[in-house]
């Protein structure tokens, strides 16, 4: 069938990465895809070309603009688009009338935790606007059946998933060390995450400066470039400076090598305290068998099973945090059994390929009369 997907978000993250990637794999099953993009998003511009997905870019301006609404109607139509996949609000609106006009079905995903708010307006669209949707976890759903009071039936769960071939154990670690001048023999925890206040940098400094109480042989490492309405480079690196942190503290900025990157660490932390579904993070370093660190937002108690495949910690508990850690590191045999069920769990129930069979299913249901 002939796919499309948009997207009016101006930023990059594990949302656009995710559906990029069941792109990708659904091209590999003889499916066409064609996306329509934000052309403010300029990495997302540049993995569709690394990803040889073709694209259009178009302004996706507010809620009701008639510039996008005709573009994606000569999409769909000079294409021949049987389904679209819509991502976020702006994108959503422009594409329900573009539907209208070309008869086509929408899929509606919704990878955020945040509530919807229960006015008409943006239940509307979820209620009437869309054949199915799509949710990266339960709680997602949860939130769309009470609040904004959407058929059960209508709505699937459907998490991240993880590319395996990509994801995997191993050893590029001393490459990685010596380019961002780490020492071999030190403790390496880190955090991937754009620089967004609700992915918990704050947290992570603060149990940072814990654990550099106890552990002289320590070293963090944040990964993740800036964003609109985010968090300042500056404002991060003066805080290291201020709890004395600035020998043990290394930021890489954005990094497209996340596998090589994970394969350096001792331990992943995921700090959020909002917006997180299935954190794909946290499944990337399960698959790698790396021990996780994650708060008990959103999808991620789904994907951790605590003390199972990881430790689960109370949002904006910076102790919390901290102690994990130390537990993880004083306890190796309970740790290395943590990383072999987390990766065997990983495997059996998020790879890449079992998810897309099911975004395959959904389309031909949304297909049929």
């Amino acid at each position: 069938m002939n796919i499309l997907q948009t997207e009016s978000s101006p930023n990059f993250g594990g949302q656009e990465y995710g559906w990029l990637l069941e792109s990708r794999e659904l091209v590999r099953r003889g499916h066409f895809v064609f996306l329509a993009i934000s052309g403010l998003n300029e990495k997302l511009i540049k993995m569709a070309q690394e990803f040889s997905l073709p694209f259009s870019l178009v302004p996706f301006k507010n809620s009701f603009d008639p510039i996008s609404i005709i573009k994606l109607i000569k999409i769909c139509k000079s294409v021949k688009i049987d389904i679209i996949h819509c991502h976020s609000s702006k994108d959503h609106w422009a594409s329900f009338w573009a539907s209208k006009i070309c008869n086509i079905p929408i899929l509606r995903w919704r990878h955020i935790i945040n509530p919807i708010p229960a006015n008409w307006h943006r239940s509307y669209i979820y209620r009437h606007g869309c054949k199915f949707l799509l949710v990266r976890c339960k709680s997602i759903k949860e939130n769309l059946i009470n609040d904004n009071k959407i058929e059960p039936t209508k709505i699937f769960i459907i998490p991240a998933g993880i590319d395996l071939s990509v994801f995997y154990p191993r050893k590029d670690s001393e490459k990685i060390r010596k380019e961002l001048n780490i020492p071999s023999t030190v403790i390496l925890i880190g955090i991937i995450a754009l620089l967004r206040p609700e992915k918990g940098h704050k947290y992570f400094l603060e149990a940072a400066y814990l654990l550099s109480k106890r552990y002289s042989n320590i070293y963090f490492l944040i990964v993740g470039g800036e964003v609109k309405k985010g968090i300042s480079l500056y404002e991060l690196k003066r805080r290291v400076s201020e709890l004395g942190l600035k020998d043990r503290v290394i930021f890489t900025g954005y990094r497209k090598d996340i596998p090589k990157i994970l394969s350096v660490l001792d331990i992943l932390v995921v700090s959020s305290y909002a917006v997180e579904t299935t954190s794909q993070v946290t499944l990337q370093a399960l698959a790698m068998k790396k021990p996780v660190v994650a708060t008990t937002i959103g999808g991620i108690p789904e994907s951790l099973c605590h003390g199972k495949a990881g430790i689960l910690v109370p949002p904006k508990n910076s102790q919390a945090i901290a102690e994990a850690i130390q537990y993880l590191l004083s306890n190796p045999q309970h740790t290395h059994q943590m990383v072999t069920f987390g990766y065997e769990y990983v495997n059996q129930n998020f790879s890449l390929v079992k998810i897309v069979d099911k975004i395959e299913k959904i389309q031909k249901k949304a297909l049929s009369p």
